[in-house]
């Protein structure tokens, strides 16, 4: 979360809906499991009336935060590219089927939803990947 955006920016930006941003320096999804902690943001967030958030992942470790009840106030952002991008850059990474995936799920569970492509690189070939 962006260290300089509190809760209390909702009220002070009322009635503007203030957005909060979970993931801007790490993915949250691999210590979820851990931590809890995004479960309980989802939650809050979706208790607020004019705050909402969002973060971007490249896992696909989600079952815990389906049942959540984050009232569309959360996004889930999937990064997703080529398959050499993420066996050549994305170590240990899901693949992009499996993004795909559980990007399913997460828009089955009611969350909105959005993609990223990141990072992009153009490679010999590229074109032809991306006709697959």
């Amino acid at each position: 979360m962006k260290y300089w955006l509190k809760p209390r920016n909702i009220k002070e930006r009322n009635p503007k809906i203030t957005l909060f941003e979970g993931a801007a320096t790490s993915d949250p999804i691999p210590v979820e499991k851990y931590s809890g902690s995004l479960k309980k943001a989802i939650e809050f967030f979706g208790k607020q009336e004019l705050g909402r958030f969002r973060f971007v992942t490249k896992y696909t470790e989600v079952d815990i935060l389906l049942d959540a009840d984050h009232r569309e106030h959360t996004r889930f952002r999937f990064s997703i590219n080529t398959q050499h991008v993420i066996k050549r850059y994305e170590h240990g990474t899901p693949g992009a089927e499996e993004r795909l995936e559980t990007a399913r799920k997460v828009a089955a569970a009611g969350y909105p939803l959005g993609f990223i492509i990141a990072p992009i690189i153009v490679y010999p070939g590229w074109e032809k990947t991306m006709e697959t």
